[in-house]
C-alpha cells in the first residue's frame, strides 16, 4: 500500500484491479515459501551470479517459478476466477450500478408521483425536478434533498390522515358531491379517499419510494465523501497529484491551475 501511495504521489494513475492485487499477494507468498530458506537462498544466489551481466531479467523468468506453478495451485486466485464466484461479483456490480443511479431513481419516483396523483399537492415534484435539479450543472446539494424529503413526509402524513376511517366519518364534507365535483374536479388538489388497504398503499407508493431512495442516496454520498460538497468543490486526482508534487505550495498551485485553464502550454 505504501508503494502504491508513493507511485500515485509521483503521478501514477493506474490502479490495479482486484484480481491483480490478489495474484500479486499470492505470488509473493508462493515465492516466499520456495526461497525463504537456506536452500532457496543458495539457489537465488547462484542464479544471480549467472545472470549478473544480463539486463532486464525478471525474477520470475530467472527462477522459472512462473512455469512450475499452475493457476489451479493458487487456491485463492483459482476460487476467485471460478464461474460461480464471477457470477456473484457480476450481481454485486449490478447492485453498485443501481446504487450509483439513486439520484435518477428519485427523479423517476417524483415524476411517477405526479403521474399517479396528478394535482396541486404533487405539482411540487416536476417543478423541483425540471426547474431546479436537472438545470444545475452538477448534482443538487444536500439542502435540495432535505427540502424534498420534508415535503414528501408532509404529503405522506396528509394522505394517511385523509384515508383514516375516523377522518371520513367525522368530516362528511369530503364524501359529498360538491367536494368531489368542485374541489377535486376544479382545483385538483390530488387527495383521494381509497377504500382498500392495497389501493391506499399504491396511492402512497411513489412518495414512499422517494423517501427510500433519498435515504439510500444520502448513505451513498456519505460513503463516497460527497454529502457535504459537490464534485466542483472537491479536489480532483490530478490536482491532488500536482499539490503533492509542489509540496503544498498554494501559490504554485494557483499558477499551475491558471496556466491549465488558459491553455498556456509554456
Amino acid at each position: 500500500m505504501k508503494e502504491l501511495h508513493q507511485k500515485y504521489a509521483e503521478g501514477e494513475v493506474k490502479i490495479p484491479c482486484e484480481l491483480e492485487t490478489l495474484m500479486e499477494k499470492e505470488g509473493e507468498e508462493i515465492i516466499r515459501q520456495h526461497f525463504d530458506n537456506l536452500n532457496g537462498t543458495g539457489i537465488l544466489h547462484g542464479l544471480l551470479l549467472k545472470s549478473k551481466n544480463k539486463k532486464d531479467v525478471k525474477l520470475l523468468e530467472m527462477t522459472g517459478i512462473d512455469k512450475k506453478i499452475k493457476l489451479n495451485q493458487m487456491s485463492i486466485t483459482w476460487n476467485f476466477t471460478r464461474p460461480w464466484a464471477m457470477f456473484i461479483r457480476i450481481i454485486e456490480t449490478f447492485f453498485y450500478i443501481w446504487v450509483s443511479q439513486t439520484q435518477n431513481l428519485i427523479y423517476v419516483s417524483m415524476i411517477l408521483s405526479m403521474y399517479k396523483n396528478a394535482g396541486l399537492i404533487s405539482a411540487f415534484y416536476p417543478i423541483m425536478t425540471f426547474g431546479f435539479a436537472l438545470v444545475e450543472e452538477v448534482r443538487p446539494k444536500k439542502e435540495f434533498w432535505r427540502v424534498v424529503r420534508l415535503y414528501t413526509t408532509f404529503v405522506l402524513i396528509i394522505k394517511m390522515v385523509f384515508n383514516l376511517s375516523y377522518f371520513s366519518v367525522q368530516f362528511h364534507f369530503f364524501d359529498t358531491l360538491a367536494y368531489k365535483r368542485d374541489i377535486q374536479g376544479f382545483f385538483k388538489i390530488g387527495l383521494q379517499k381509497k377504500e382498500s388497504i392495497l389501493a391506499g398503499l399504491m396511492y402512497m407508493a411513489p412518495e414512499m419510494l422517494i423517501i427510500s431512495y433519498i435515504m439510500l442516496n444520502e448513505i451513498k454520498l456519505k460513503l463516497c465523501g460527497l454529502y457535504f460538497q459537490t464534485e466542483e468543490e472537491l479536489e480532483s486526482i490530478s490536482e491532488a497529484i500536482q499539490r503533492n508534487m509542489e509540496k503544498g505550495d498554494e501559490e504554485k498551485l494557483r499558477q499551475k491551475k491558471a496556466e491549465t485553464a488558459n491553455m498556456c502550454m509554456t
